[in-house]
């Protein structure tokens, strides 16, 4: 009288999501004549494992004369890759030098 057992094996699937991480580009303004300031970012929701960063750079639409230029995320990007970069484009203003507030100044 032996007892009789049967084994199952239910096979399971574990599925690691990327992390996310919502970023956005720092408003910017650039006079004519200038350099283009930095292009910086925010962390807006999420946030970064220890020992985890960001490499590349943001870039913004080519363009010198007065008006609007579009932020965005150019090379920027998480190492290690175990993250997905939501980017909100924001607009770098060009604007002119206007030298009448200057001579205006100079007069105080």
């Amino acid at each position: 009288t032996g007892a009789c057992s049967s084994v199952t094996s239910n096979a399971v699937t574990l599925t690691i999501d990327k992390r996310i991480i919502a970023v956005s580009a720092d408003p910017k303004v650039k006079l004519t004549g200038t350099a283009d300031p930095a292009l910086t970012y925010t962390i807006t929701s999420g946030s970064l494992l220890t020992y985890d960063n960001f490499i590349g750079a943001l870039t913004r639409v080519a363009g010198e004369t007065v008006g609007t230029y579009a932020i965005s995320i150019g090379t920027l990007a998480l190492n290690p890759t175990n993250y997905q970069i939501n980017f909100t484009i924001l607009i770098l203003i060009k604007t002119k030098i206007y030298y009448y507030i200057v001579k205006i100044l100079e007069h105080n």
